[in-house]
């Protein structure tokens, strides 16, 4: 873990080479691992004439619990079940499903929803669960580990030709000391990961880089959830 507000020790151009390769690296090797894992979460919502469409609202992540497939996301993102429709999309499929959510407030701020197998296999997809054994009991990161997370972000989303197209930022940090000054933040449950769009690196020649991280609502760190 790293403190963002101390004075960083010096670093020769060689060694700071070497270590974007491996953040590369790990950034490029669970970008493809995470893809079947994670989905967008969108509302449906309603224009003054009568008409449905999509907006993002967050990000929620497939999980095997007690042998069965459930949606994985922040107590946060399910409340808007109160004002609309909750939608989320298997991997490589158009279809949109929708279900009702479990959920538990502050401080876990967790929400979950069963997917019934007859659901699951409706359609052709490549999604997959995260099964139980893949699961860290406790968040413990060793010195300089790289943390993973992707997210779909609200700047990455857009309703064109009566479909949302929603794209996944995915990124490669370390961890950070949390803010001091939130009575919310409670170490037992969170951690953070440090987020820069002004200094962050892009990967690949079509990369847009970082987003305004509103709409990440709802992600979990692969990190956490899958022991790499």
């Amino acid at each position: 873990m790293i403190d963002p507000e101390e004075e960083q020790p010096e670093v020769t151009p060689e060694r700071r080479e070497v270590w974007n390769k491996v953040v590369a690296g790990v950034h490029e090797a669970m970008k493809e691992y995470t893809k079947p894992f994670v989905t967008p979460i969108s509302r449906v919502m309603r224009d003054e004439q009568g008409g449905e469409y999509g907006e993002l609202h967050g990000t929620g992540n497939y999980i095997q619990l007690s042998g069965r497939k459930h949606l994985l996301t922040n107590e946060h993102v399910a409340e808007a079940l109160q004002r609309n429709s909750l939608g989320h999309q298997f991997f490589n499929c158009e279809d949109v499903t929708t279900n009702p959510f479990l959920a538990i407030s502050e401080p876990f701020d967790v929400a979950i929803s069963a997917i019934e197998q007859h659901i699951w296999i409706r359609a052709q997809h490549n999604a997959a669960a995260i099964p139980e054994d893949r699961w860290a009991l406790e968040h413990k990161t060793p010195k300089g580990e790289i943390l993973f997370f992707k997210g779909y972000a609200a700047a990455q989303s857009r309703f064109l030709f009566n479909y949302l197209i929603s794209n996944a930022t995915s990124y490669a940090a370390q961890e950070v000391v949390p803010p001091k000054d939130d009575d919310r933040v409670d170490p037992k449950f969170h951690f953070a990961i440090d987020y820069r769009p002004d200094r962050a690196i892009k990967i690949g020649e079509n990369n847009p880089g970082l987003p305004d991280p509103h709409g990440f609502l709802g992600v979990q760190s692969p990190q956490t959830l899958i022991k790499a």
